[in-house]
């Protein structure tokens, strides 16, 4: 229990830490570009956290059907608009 205490707490202050940072380089250039070096650093992060812990399961993605894939498209396209 303390450990999740402990993570998020850390997710919070890093959620605080990225929104200055994301502000200081919005005033520094633009909007647009500060949100795209934000996204293109999370994205990057993200991808290495979860190659560190050995996700995904290439073989279990291999195994999931075809219609679930175009289900999925579907709704992530449609949450996007």
């Amino acid at each position: 229990m303390t450990a999740a205490v402990l993570l998020a707490l850390l997710g919070g202050a890093l959620v605080a830490l990225s929104r200055q940072v994301n502000g200081r380089l919005a005033e520094a250039s633009s909007a647009l570009g500060a949100s795209l070096w934000n996204h293109a650093v999370g994205l990057g992060a993200l991808l290495l956290a979860a190659l560190a812990l050995g996700w995904p399961a290439w073989g279990a993605l291999a195994t999931v059907p075809a219609w679930a894939w175009a289900v999925y498209a579907v709704a992530v396209g449609a949450g996007t608009l």
